[in-house]
């Protein structure tokens, strides 16, 4: 939509645009590119450190993708204020939140009260702990939704 139209992913360029944003209307992606740069467009590597200006989202109205993030931060420490996750689009017509591949040891999402719509899940993140002990049904909006974790 508007100036994030044909864009894959968050990353050097577009980033900025989220300062001080409180709801995203529509998904969120961090993809592997974000962080490698992309010399086709000619975009930087974004910073590790220009993730904590995510830290004002508390609401996603579509999903939140999650396929790359830096090796050295343990838990998704940029959306520690994201209170909901609305559902309304989907990644695979399935899923509002997927957390896959990461070195993560904690999600970190300590906000989190709900996930409208859509499944979770948490898959590859071989030093993740304790994410199978998180009451997803307590923050589920629907009887249908399912976790893979």
């Amino acid at each position: 939509i508007g100036e994030f139209k044909d864009t894959l992913s968050i990353n050097a360029t577009n980033i900025k645009h989220f300062r001080n944003c409180t709801t995203i209307s529509g998904d969120l992606h961090i993809l592997p590119v974000a962080f490698r740069g992309d010399s086709f467009t000619r975009t930087q590597p974004l910073d590790p450190k220009e993730l904590d200006i995510l830290k004002t989202v508390k609401e996603i109205t579509g999903f939140l993708l999650i396929q790359a993030w830096p090796e050295n931060r343990t838990n998704l420490h940029a959306f520690e204020n994201l209170e909901i996750i609305r559902g309304r689009t989907k990644q695979h017509g399935q899923f509002s939140l997927a957390v896959v591949g990461l070195n993560l040891t904690s999600l970190g999402l300590r906000s989190l009260k709900e996930i409208s719509d859509g499944d979770v899940i948490v898959s590859g993140n071989t030093h993740l702990c304790y994410a199978n002990t998180i009451h997803w049904r307590k923050l589920f909006g629907t009887a249908g939704q399912k976790t893979k974790i």
